[in-house]
Parts: structure tokens; C-alpha cells; sequence
């Protein structure tokens, strides 16, 4: 029998399948070999505006409802006691490069959502994601992050709760958009952070803007629990990566003062 491709390698097939159903392979351009990184430049690019402005909108709507519930919750029960507590399960994965802490951190949020659907569909490359993503050697924009994410939306179910993007203005912000996402089970935050307001990076080497996953929350001594690609050691050889908990807010340290102060032109929260 005939093939039916003519001229195309079995590594552009293999990552083919791991395209989402909602990019072509054709528009992507994606390179033959997955052992290649991502072509990269100077500037992190940006969406088309209009893929961003929804997205920011997603992120701006969540961000509403989630405050909304609080609120009820509260009129409800005002003695309600600080114990919530929410997890979901995730991967970790390690990111092979510095400025891979986007794609790892996403495809760590993915297979949640493979899990939660019974999906058969197979988790894509970290390369594969970046080049999604349009990652460079300067990271990942937040706002191509939710794009990227939400381009599995129909592989893995979770078209109707697409990830949206913004920046918590406060550490009380964060906390309850982070504690809703989990406790309804349809989102795991993915937050970009300045490490040097996180303990664990308390003997890092250097500090800098690092995307996190946060798939828990303990609301008896508020704690979250991250899901870190960092595959860096600090100055004692210990890995700054992993899976451990982190304070949301202790004198001045945690993972609310680290996204904080990592706002700028990015925004510090995808959910």
C-alpha cells in the first residue's frame, strides 16, 4: 500500500498528534525536530489585541463572580472559620531551560484537565507549547499562556471555562480568585512571581520572574501548595523546584508578596 503523506518525517507525525484540534498544523509552522527549541528573539511577542482584550476579559469576569461568591459566603456564615481547603491534582514537570517556565508550568495545569476528562488525548511537548506559546529567550507573555492553554480546551473539556488573565491588586485579591478556581474544580492558576519574596528561594543564587503552578490551598494556617518547574539547585544544592507550600503572606514573604511585586506589563495571574 501507498503512503498516504509523501516527504514528511515520522517526528513532524509525532507531534502533529499533539497539536490541539484547534490549530492547524500548517498554521503553526511548527519545526520538524522536537529536539529544537523554539527560534527565539529578543522581545516576548504578543497576541493579535483582540485574542488578548478577551482574554484579559475571561480573566476580568472570573475575577468578578469569584468575589461575588465570596461575598455570599460570607453573609451566610460570618463566624466561618479559616479552614478551606482545596487541592487538585497535577504533574509536575521539570522545565529544560530558563526561560521554559511557562510551557512546563502549563503543561503541568494540562494534565489536570486530561485527568478530569478521561481524555486519551496525550500531553504536549514542553517544545511544543513554547512554540504555541511564542516563548523567546525573555520568557512567555501571561496573555499567549492562556492562549496556549486554552487551544486544548476541546481535547481535554474545558471549553466552558477557558483561561483568562489579569493581576490581583492586592494579596486578599489573590487568595480568593486562587481559593474559587480550586474549589469549583474547573481552572489551577498558573502565577508569575518575583522569587525573591518566596522562601524557598530564600538561598537561591539569583532571583528573578518565575511562572508557578498553585493546585492547593489550606486556609487553617494559609498556606498554598506550588507546583515549581524550576529545575535550577540553590547556593546549598538543594532544588528550587518541585512540589512543596508555601506561605500566602508571612512578614513579608510568600507567595502574595512574590506576585505582587512581580506586576508590571504582564499580568501575574492565569486562571
Amino acid at each position: 500500500m501507498k503512503p498516504i503523506i509523501k516527504g514528511v518525517s515520522m517526528s513532524v507525525l509525532a507531534m502533529s498528534i499533539l497539536l490541539p484540534s484547534t490549530v492547524s498544523f500548517a498554521d503553526e509552522n511548527i519545526d520538524s525536530s522536537q529536539d529544537k527549541k523554539t527560534v527565539v528573539t529578543s522581545k516576548p511577542p504578543s497576541l493579535d489585541p483582540e485574542e488578548g482584550k478577551k482574554i484579559l476579559e475571561i480573566g476580568k469576569e472570573k475575577a468578578r463572580k469569584a468575589w461575588e461568591q465570596e461575598n455570599q459566603k460570607n453573609k451566610i456564615n460570618r463566624m466561618r472559620p479559616p479552614s478551606e481547603s482545596y487541592f487538585r491534582p497535577v504533574t509536575h514537570f521539570k522545565q529544560s531551560d530558563w526561560f521554559y517556565c511557562g510551557p512546563a508550568s502549563a503543561r503541568s495545569v494540562l494534565t489536570f484537565h486530561k485527568s478530569d476528562s478521561g481524555s486519551s488525548f496525550p500531553i504536549p511537548t514542553e517544545e511544543l507549547l513554547a512554540s504555541l506559546m511564542l516563548t523567546t529567550n525573555q520568557g512567555t507573555n501571561s496573555l499567549n499562556l492562556a492562549w496556549g492553554l486554552n487551544a486544548y480546551k476541546d481535547n481535554y473539556d474545558f471549553a466552558d471555562s477557558t483561561y483568562g488573565a489579569m493581576s490581583p491588586s492586592s494579596i486578599r485579591e489573590l487568595e480568593v480568585l486562587v481559593k474559587n478556581k480550586l474549589s469549583d474544580g474547573t481552572n489551577v492558576p498558573i502565577v508569575l512571581t518575583n522569587t525573591q519574596h518566596m522562601e524557598r528561594y530564600k538561598r537561591a543564587e539569583k532571583n528573578y520572574r518565575h511562572f508557578i503552578v498553585i493546585n492547593g490551598y489550606h486556609g487553617a494556617d494559609r498556606t498554598m501548595q506550588i507546583v515549581d518547574p524550576n529545575h535550577k539547585l540553590d547556593k546549598d544544592g538543594k532544588s528550587l523546584g518541585g512540589v512543596y507550600e508555601e506561605k500566602v503572606d508571612e512578614n513579608g514573604k510568600g507567595v502574595g508578596k512574590a506576585v505582587l511585586s512581580a506586576t508590571g506589563g504582564n499580568p501575574t495571574l492565569v486562571y
